[in-house]
């Protein structure tokens, strides 16, 4: 009857979980799509004659973004708000369970024990069916909402498949031109990639502290890097300037050497970015499904062991008595009750299950704030990655004099 399954091995809410919160963050990559050729022309800062040679492939690709970003902004306004509201139906029978229900249940089951005659036998069955017959309700109730989110996410995780295959068909048409125009492009996919692989390692680092922390996480979608985490570079510590060479890099590659655009590898750039944030949707939401199906499974435990006390003989009684005080199921509701109530800092975490707090912190975090689009140069300030484009001299922390052509990290 207790909530043990309610929580991860952290100690944390199980919707708490690093798959659902990745999908989040990648559908707004989705979410952030071009759905007009001329934002699509503003975005890429593609010159008129690029522009007009590429049309008759941008076209296409545009209109493919366009449904794309429909189906991803369905699930940012629809579908995920509908994952995140399953925890205040968890909170609330969490809150009765804890308090008057469960132990009007523990009560019954006593009077039960101590029954002297059949016909008070048949009473206090009566009532306890009753009782938790309203908490089967409420079970059923939450179970049904669970599988609305687990359908939704299939009928996503189906728009994204035919999205991504289209993209792909729409990308190969707009590689053919642009290998024809301005010959090989590899030195973009390249660096591109071995700096999105840098990225991640620091991204994923500073991810999973935050969503242990059940802290909320801000992104910004930078071209052509993609989707950057706030502060991530800033608490990069000694891998920042890795991580400096490596934006420059990228960046260099997408202008000239004097600062004009080289506008085939920006289109290059900007479909890759787009292909690798949408395959990692396609990837995530199967894990989003397993764990909102292993939530469903702690609800169908629970009422499992709420529809064994129905029609419970009165020899039973005692043994079902021990079992609820053995395993503190009360008090593990109640701590729900009372623990989401309390952020202020000076509340500590019991020895037992207190999914009211976790559930509490996750609320307060689920709604990640929309990604942006931001500059390079929103990048390097806001990050705390100052860049100047020049050569200069500058002294590190440990106050050894570093000459440096380009980005530099502060």
């Amino acid at each position: 009857m207790g909530p043990k399954g309610l929580l991860n091995d952290d100690g944390n809410y199980i919707l708490q979980h690093k798959d659902i919160y990745d999908l989040f963050k990648y559908v707004q990559t989705g979410v952030l799509l071009p759905t007009d050729t001329a934002e699509y022309q503003r975005r890429l800062h593609l010159s008129d004659e690029m522009f007009q040679r590429f049309s008759s492939v941008v076209a296409p690709l545009v209109t493919a973004y366009d449904r794309a970003q429909l189906h991803c902004q369905r699930f940012k306004d629809i579908i995920y708000p509908g994952i995140v509201s399953l925890s205040s139906d968890v909170y609330d029978y969490a809150s009765k369970a804890g308090g008057a229900r469960y132990s009007m249940i523990l009560r019954l089951v006593r009077e039960l024990a101590e029954a002297t005659s059949p016909m008070e036998e048949v009473r206090v069955v009566g009532r306890l069916n009753r009782v938790v017959d309203v908490q089967i309700t409420s079970i059923n109730d939450l179970t049904t909402k669970a599988q609305a989110c687990i359908n939704n996410l299939r009928v996503f995780e189906g728009e994204t498949m035919s999205d991504q295959s289209e993209l792909r068909e729409r990308n190969k048409d707009v590689d053919a031109m642009l290998s024809l125009e301005q010959g090989s492009v590899n030195a973009i996919r390249t660096q591109l990639n071995n700096l999105k692989n840098e990225l991640k390692t620091v991204s994923e680092e500073f991810e999973t502290a935050r969503i242990s922390e059940c802290a909320a996480l801000k992104f910004a979608w930078v071209f052509p890097f993609g989707l950057v985490p706030s502060a991530a570079l800033a608490s990069a510590g000694r891998k920042a300037a890795q991580l400096g060479q490596r934006l420059n890099k990228v960046r260099e590659l997408i202008n000239d050497n004097e600062g004009k655009l080289r506008e085939a590898e920006r289109i290059t750039a900007h479909m890759m970015t787009i292909d690798a944030d949408l395959d990692n949707v396609v990837a995530l939401i199967a894990p989003a499904v397993t764990t909102v199906q292993e939530m469903m499974g702690v609800w169908d435990a629970v009422k499992a062991d709420l529809e064994r006390l129905k029609n419970m003989d009165h020899r039973e009684a005692n043994w079902v008595i021990a079992s609820i005080i053995e395993h503190k199921a009360l008090e593990k509701w109640q701590t729900l009750a009372d623990g989401g109530m309390l952020f202020n800092g000076s509340f500590t975490l019991n020895a037992n299950f207190n999914i009211s707090f976790a559930v509490g912190k996750y609320q307060k975090a689920a709604y990640m704030s929309d990604a942006e689009l931001k500059s390079f140069a929103d990048l390097s300030a806001e990050y705390g990655v100052p860049y100047q484009m020049r050569s200069v001299t500058i002294i590190n922390k440990s106050g050894v004099m570093i000459e440096w052509n380009g980005l530099y990290i502060m």
